[in-house]
């Protein structure tokens, strides 16, 4: 009877803890890019959502494990899906506005790591720019694949929690040089572990297939009311 107690004792701790397990490894991160503004992220081994709560209003998920990429807005109720090779190669906003960096940061630099919302992630300074990002940590690798392509910035690997650099040339909108400012194009406000649904990968039912990614992304209304903003984005 002792024995079978100490069992019993046993699979209830299990039975309580593996499901904290489980979401310690979906993450959900609070982020603010310098154009999309800001974005929550959940990335998950069964897939990623990224939700825009800025200005644009469009929400991405992919899920394995194909890993197809489909971006909808719920205003419209329109969506459009494509392979992940696909939009690795086009991302979401034209070159003209993300130009895209290398993947891999530069050799030469400075790297240590620090503790940030719980997490482990490491900094990487050079001269003329900064990174920070988190390791994967055992989720699936199309995470960082989704995440460089949305972002257009430098991955190491992870996942990008920062990114500040000094720029170069001029601004794209004003034509004014540029040349020696700061630019910080990634922050992190919070990380956190969170339970996930394999629902929240998946785009909702009854949405019409849109034409094109800049339909899904910039919104009826945006489009109408802006044509020219329709030029920041790909097809």
């Amino acid at each position: 009877m002792i024995i079978l107690k100490h069992i019993c004792s046993l699979l209830i701790i299990l039975s309580t803890a593996l499901p904290s397990m489980a979401a310690s490894k979906s993450i959900r991160l609070n982020q603010t890019h310098v154009f999309y503004g800001a974005n929550e992220i959940t990335a998950a081994p069964e897939g990623i959502r990224i939700e825009n709560l800025g200005r644009l209003k469009f929400v991405l998920v992919a899920k394995s494990p194909k890993w197809q990429v489909s971006i909808f807005r719920n205003d419209d109720k329109t969506y459009i899906t494509q392979s992940l090779e696909s939009f690795e190669n086009t991302g979401i906003a034209s070159g003209v506005i993300l130009d895209k960096t290398n993947r891999n940061f530069t050799k030469k630099s400075l790297t240590s790591t620090f503790n940030f919302s719980g997490q482990k992630l490491v900094r990487m300074t050079a001269s003329d720019k900064t990174l920070k990002y988190m390791p994967l940590n055992g989720l699936p690798p199309q995470i960082e694949r989704i995440l460089y392509a949305f972002y257009a910035l430098p991955t190491n690997g992870g996942i990008t929690t920062g990114f500040a650099r000094t720029l170069s040339g001029k601004d794209y909108l004003s034509g004014k040089s540029v040349k020696g400012l700061m630019e910080v194009s990634l922050t992190t406000e919070n990380i956190k572990s969170v339970p996930t649904d394999g629902k929240l990968f998946k785009v909702p039912a009854g949405y019409r297939l849109a034409k094109s990614t800049r339909e899904v992304v910039t919104g009826d209304a945006t489009r109408k009311s802006d044509a020219d903003y329709q030029a920041l984005f790909g097809p």
